[in-house]
């Protein structure tokens, strides 16, 4: 019996998204086994309080021994509590489901910036092997809830966007509570609020009462959220600004992990100021809507840099901007070495 394998359909896209998926699943599990990047639980001292919250969920714990910036994200561990075994490796899995999600729905996010499908695939697989996904993508931490918050929301609004509906405000609600289980995970998701509402003005004439609105619908839900939190649960505590702990978040630059990502970042901005250069300075819509992304995102790399810890972790939102934005390069490039030959 011959076999015939029809070519046609390994072009599908459901075939390359199902291809994406099984590479981000097995680098994940083959990472800590070569040791790619080496990230133990000793590097991650979050870990032990997720797992103190997974235990506390479970009745072996208490909640309020964790401290207030940690207690607060309380997603991944509650769904984490109910994988039975070991709390870092049901913490793992969790993160591995929210990594795989992340890189389901950033491919479909990439559709909306009119590149082609094989574009398309690249810049997923570019987002695989960035240094961030690779190492967090199997952890016991919360940052893979984060990214595919942010992305799934990001998503939404595209969908938004594309189809707009009389049923406006409904879809806002949805994409703000989406945003509001994401502060579950990690607070950071919030800063894609101010990134969909510079889009909306970017993408629309600005007619205020439509604009309030789009920020009340989408933004009441995560800050009453974050509200309950911090109400049942305890303020966040602030520490002041120390030279001590700067210096030390700028000797963090150089960890292994943190340098690949910041390689891996540069070079794809370098390659899309450089290709898209003109469409900058022409004020072109998708342009300033991916840089004005990235500027959001600095405000929680900043408060990380003056007032935590700083780690490679604080990079990876970045990347949801950047390789769209290299990837949009690559056509233009391709044009300008046509016309230099």
């Amino acid at each position: 019996m011959k076999i015939k394998i029809n070519l046609q359909s390994l072009k599908s896209p459901y075939i390359k998204l199902i291809l994406l998926l099984a590479i981000s699943f097995l680098l994940s599990l083959i990472r800590p086994i070569l040791l790619i990047l080496g990230y133990s639980i000793a590097d991650m001292p979050d870990a032990v309080h997720y797992a103190t919250i997974v235990e506390s969920f479970r009745g072996n714990a208490n909640l309020f021994d964790v401290p207030s910036a940690w207690r607060i994200r309380i997603l991944v561990p509650l769904i984490a509590s109910i994988i039975p075994g070991d709390a870092y490796m049901s913490l793992n899995i969790v993160s591995l489901i929210f990594n795989l999600l992340a890189v389901f729905f950033f491919y479909q996010f990439l559709s909306f910036f009119q590149i082609t499908p094989k574009q398309q695939f690249l810049g997923t697989l570019i987002y695989i092997f960035t240094a961030p996904t690779i190492v967090l993508g199997f952890t016991p931490l919360t940052d893979s809830a984060s990214m595919f918050f942010t992305i799934f929301s990001l998503y939404l609004y595209g969908k938004l966007n594309e189809k707009p509906s009389r049923n406006n405000l409904k879809i806002y609600i949805m994409i703000g509570l989406i945003i509001g289980l994401g502060v579950l995970a990690r607070e950071t998701v919030i800063f894609v609020i101010p990134v969909i509402v510079l889009w909306r003005i970017i993408d629309e004439r600005i007619q205020w009462k439509l604009l309030f609105q789009f920020i009340i619908g989408i933004g009441l839900i995560p800050v009453i959220i974050y509200l309950i939190l911090i109400i049942f649960i305890g303020p966040l505590t602030i520490s002041g600004i120390s030279l001590s702990r700067i210096i030390s978040n700028f000797g963090d630059l150089f960890d292994e992990r943190t340098l690949a990502t910041i390689a891996q970042l540069t070079f794809l901005l370098l390659i899309g100021v450089y290709g898209n250069y003109f469409q900058i300075v022409k004020k072109s819509k998708i342009m300033w809507k991916l840089i004005l992304g990235m500027a959001c995102f600095l405000i929680p790399f900043i408060y990380a840099f003056l007032f935590a810890d700083m780690s490679f972790r604080f990079f990876w939102a970045f990347f949801i901007f950047a390789i769209p934005f290299f990837i949009l390069s690559i056509d233009k490039l391709s044009s300008k070495t046509d016309q230099e030959q």
